[in-house]
């Protein structure tokens, strides 16, 4: 098989999985909307939103913090498109 072969040859994007999702979906209706809040508040940085979630429990890193704020987490994408 070739690079490219091995490049175009991705898994199902169902295969991935998001620990942000399920942890923020085990909130209340009014923590949801507050990190919400958050996520559209363009004076808070990611870095203090996630130090806030890491505080409480969050089991994810930055980096996933940031990806779900600017609604790139392709596993979300995917189950949002499903249903």
């Amino acid at each position: 098989m070739t690079l490219d072969d091995l490049l175009q040859n991705q898994p199902d994007p169902s295969y991935n999985y998001c620990k942000f999702r399920p942890w923020l979906e085990t909130l209340g209706r009014d923590d949801q909307d507050a990190i919400h809040r958050a996520f559209d508040n363009p004076g808070i940085t990611t870095r203090h939103i996630f130090r806030i979630l890491e505080s409480i429990g969050c089991p994810v890193r930055e980096s996933a913090v940031r990806t779900h704020r600017l609604g790139q987490c392709r596993y979300c994408a995917t189950m949002d498109k499903q249903q």
